[in-house]
């Protein structure tokens, strides 16, 4: 009984020690995304980083916000498209179907940001 008991003690010490870590683990998740939140490119960028590695930084930004635009505006375009050849077709839900297909265009584009981890 008496190893029983230290086995007992010991299991739950490490249920704790494995609980206090999953909370440690819960607790930098949540300051992080505080931190990616509030945190301003054109203002922290400065605060973090220096010289060439800011200009590095700042140079591949520009770079992803070039990607980003021609992303949207192709995205844009597939929908003019399609919008187009429903009207020209006569579909009676055309409006139904192109509203359809904004609403998944944006949860893609939540999903890809992955803007629904986020919570206020």
């Amino acid at each position: 009984e008496s190893r029983e008991r230290k086995k007992q003690a010991e299991h739950e010490r490490e249920k704790e020690r494995e609980k206090k870590k999953k909370d440690e683990s819960q607790a930098e998740a949540h300051s992080l995304l505080e931190f990616f939140e509030v945190y301003d490119d054109e203002v922290e960028d400065l605060k973090f980083y220096k010289g060439s590695t800011l200009q590095r930084r700042l140079a591949d930004r520009e770079v992803e916000e070039t990607a980003d635009e021609r992303d949207r505006q192709k995205e844009i375009e597939q929908l003019e498209v399609a919008r187009r050849k429903l009207i020209e077709e006569g579909d009676a839900n055309a409006e139904s179907v192109i509203l359809q297909m904004e609403r998944k265009m944006q949860e893609h584009r939540v999903k890809r940001l992955n803007l629904n981890a986020q919570s206020p």
